[in-house]
């Protein structure tokens, strides 16, 4: 490196080793400025002057040093030959070669003056840190708010720093400059400080910083419920599609899983759908699913659309090509829905269906109307209770009404008969049955309006609610939904289990056959109110004209009006309901029927056999050697609640027994109960007894249900994509979906940040 030091090295290479020690004279200790610990080396010192001296015992380096430099005598008289102080000094080889083969050994206690200085630095550093970590806070904080509360963050104007300024009141920047404003007004110096002192570029506030943190938020969420999913293991996907209102098909990714002995069902993200075919929404379900492994995934479930249905080219063919565990189940809410919209094909109940949207169409479609049927409603509803509350004797139809006035006689306005909105179709009917005295009322004093499309359209729908079809379809119809909408309420929610469901739906067939193999005192029931509603429009209930070739509705013959409403509309609303609950729940009768065998409660008629297919299916995920583990766990989990039916069923006491003794065993009785569902087995099930058993269970309750996860994200997706926020970017939409779905989950604001500093910033956070 040098040539000069190597030549010589060569000369002094027989020079005594003694020479190596260095001592400091004496008079450099007179020269040096006073000692202080705080004294630091200067970036700039004055060139010193060294003169290297050889004798017998040993070499010194002479040094002088202006006053002005600032060195501590201590660390110079120790460091004299330390090489990095002579840095872009002028030596002389001898100089060179004296630092060289003389270099400064410090003590163990030697505290270096850089790392005074580094540690100085840090200091400054940490605080610039804390400072700046304090500026985002209260930004990242309303930018929380209004994501947990849907509040739109942007205004008309948002690009410039105008919370603070006059002008601040003549733009319209949005909710998220308002509430920042807000808090300044409020005190927060910090943020008031923040946007006051910073430049134009550094704010923190506009749309793009807004959208990265509203990302690194969202993506925090979902961290939690990726993680929450594989502690489960085990988990199922739930997918369906719309179109919102900027007319992009979003498809709404949703998850279910079991933890902590509970069903939780997981919103995950919004996906834009490019390809609708299967093979297209099989590989967006792949590649969405995250880190998350597809072996654990044991169930999807889907609308009966044929690109997710299909059963050779849709998305649950594709994905069980790949996947065979992954199997397939039909949404229950969608098939109870299409099961009611199957038994509605008579053409009478068609008809009714029909007639009360189209009035509900006609009263809606002007104010006036809105308003004067409304009005019309409080009138009777007031004189109708006055009526009951009058008469202390009553017939069967009034001591109905006088049952339910308190709600009924409250309703004032009419529902839409809604296609998807399982719940809203019985109550359009219920609500229509309720205020048909006020339809009849109105149409009748709109037949006298001088509006010539409100007197026609009146004197039609006066005619359709009058005719004898209609009076008897109505009660029919309002009768068959009311068994529904408990159990289409039950279906949505989504801590149920495939058990609930079908006891809920056997209930309803039991009850319904009961009714057809009975048919004529319920029936009478709702032929005294079709006559009830038929006095309002003066109406006869009567026979239709009956021809011998009749199209256009069912013309079984009968003789009297009584026996062909009965036989026409009664009894086949009754065979077209059962026989289409029975065709659509078919595939989840059979799941069920397999999963009861480790259900205690229908345990003890089952046989390991009935397990076996699912077994089969499952078997990847049990125990080495799971044939005979598992059929030996299951005997012993079948015998566990065997024992417990035994016990419970206490022997006949003898006359001498004491009443004490009695009660005592009936209060034991009736406190065993044996778990009646997947979840209720499942957390009753010892883990350590039964691994194999424990695991089906799992497996069983995480099996989904219905879709009514994916439909209420929709609803969310109408709050945030509205016609006044419609061109929203996706990380954007997925970001507020999850703060407004998750409003339940703590934020940490510091742990934002720690991901918002990972990028490279002008502040260093």
């Amino acid at each position: 490196m040098y040539p000069q030091i190597t030549k010589y090295f060569k000369k002094t290479s027989n020079l005594d080793p003694s020479l190596k020690e260095i001592q400091v004279i004496s008079s450099w200790s007179t020269t040096l400025p006073s000692l202080t610990s705080s004294s630091t080396l200067s970036t700039t010192p004055a060139s010193p002057v060294l003169s290297l001296t050889s004798s017998s015992s040993a070499s010194s380096i002479q040094l002088n040093m202006s006053e002005n430099d600032n060195v501590t005598s201590e660390a110079l008289i120790l460091r004299t030959n330390d090489i990095g102080l002579w840095i872009g000094k002028r030596l002389t080889d001898e100089q060179k070669y004296e630092l060289i083969t003389n270099h400064f050994k410090p003590n163990k206690g030697f505290v270096w003056p850089y790392k005074e200085r580094k540690l100085l630095m840090d200091k400054r550093s940490q605080n610039e840190i804390l400072e700046n970590r304090a500026r985002l806070k209260p930004i990242i904080e309303t930018i929380v708010f209004c994501g947990k509360q849907n509040i739109a963050l942007r205004g008309h104007r948002d690009d410039g720093n105008t919370i603070i300024a006059s002008e601040a009141s003549l733009a319209n920047e949005g909710n998220f400059c308002a509430l920042l404003l807000y808090r300044i007004q409020s005190g927060d110096e910090v943020l008031k400080k923040h946007l006051e002192r910073c430049n134009k570029n550094a704010t923190y506030i506009s749309k793009t910083t807004q959208n990265q943190l509203i990302d690194i938020i969202g993506k925090l969420i979902l961290k939690q419920v990726i993680e929450e999913v594989k502690q489960a293991q085990f988990f199922t996907i739930l997918l369906d599609e719309t179109t919102d209102i900027a007319n992009i098909e979003q498809a709404s990714l949703c998850i279910r899983y079991i933890l902590n002995d509970q069903i939780h069902e997981r919103f995950l993200m919004f996906i834009p759908v490019m390809d609708r075919s299967g093979a297209g929404l099989a590989d967006l379900i792949i590649t969405s699913i995250l880190d998350l492994y597809l072996a654990f995934c044991v169930e999807q479930g889907h609308d009966d659309c044929s690109a997710m249905s299909g059963h050779i080219k849709g998305c649950q063919a594709i994905i069980r090509d790949k996947y065979p565990h992954i199997l397939y189940v039909h949404c229950a809410s969608h098939s109870f829905n299409l099961a009611i919209s199957d038994s509605c094909e008579i053409r009478s109940i068609q008809n009714t269906i029909g007639t009360i949207k189209e009035i509900y169409n006609f009263i809606r479609s002007l104010s006036v109307r809105s308003g004067r049927f409304e009005r019309l409603a409080r009138e009777i509803n007031k004189k109708r209770v006055i009526v009951l509350s009058e008469n202390n004797e009553t017939s069967s139809i009034q001591s109905l009404e006088n049952s339910t006035s308190e709600v009924r006689y409250k309703k004032v306005k009419l529902v839409n008969v809604c296609a998807t909105r399982w719940v809203e179709r019985r109550v359009a009917v219920e609500t229509f049955n309720c205020l048909f005295p006020v339809v009849v009322e109105l149409l009748t004093n709109l037949m006298k309006s001088k509006d010539k499309e409100s007197s026609i359209r009146s004197n039609l729908f006066y005619g359709a609610i009058s005719s004898s079809e209609f009076l008897c379809s109505l009660p029919m119809l309002n009768k068959l939904l009311s068994f529904t909408i408990n159990v289409a309420r039950s279906l949505q929610n989504s801590k149920i289990d495939l058990m609930n469901c079908i006891s809920n739906i056997e209930d309803i067939l039991q009850v319904m056959q009961m009714m057809r193999n009975e048919p004529d005192e319920e029936y009478n029931y709702l032929f005294q109110e079709a006559q009830h509603l038929g006095k309002y429009t003066e109406t006869v209930i009567e026979m239709p004209r009956i021809t011998k070739r009749q199209i256009n509705r069912d013309n079984i013959p009968a003789s009297s009006a009584y026996d062909y409403f009965k036989l026409n509309i009664f009894i086949p609303l009754l065979d077209h309901f059962l026989v289409a609950i029975k065709d659509r729940f078919s595939e989840h009768v059979k799941k069920a029927a397999a999963i009861s065998c480790l259900v205690p409660k229908y345990i003890v008629d089952k046989s390991y056999d009935d397990l076996t297919p699912a077994i089969e299916i499952y078997n990847n995920f049990l125990s080495a050697g799971s044939d005979v583990q598992v059929k030996s766990e299951f005997l012993l989990w079948k015998k566990r609640w065997m024992n417990i039916v035994t016990e419970t069923i206490s022997t006949p006491l003898s006359p001498s027994s004491s009443s004490n003794t009695t009660t005592i065993k009936m209060k034991q009785k009736q406190e065993i109960v044996l778990p009646d569902t997947v979840i209720h087995a499942y957390a009753a099930c010892p883990e350590a007894f039964y691994p194999n058993i424990k695991i089906l269970l799992k497996i069983f309750a995480t099996l989904p249900v219905t879709t009514a996860t994916t439909e209420r994200t929709f609803s969310v997706l109408k709050l945030l994509k509205t016609y006044l926020r419609s061109t929203m970017s996706e990380t954007r939409l997925n970001g507020l979906a999850m703060m407004y779905i998750y409003r339940d989950v703590d934020i940490n604001v510091d742990a934002v940040i720690d991901e918002f500093a990972k990028s490279n910033r002008r502040l260093v956070f």
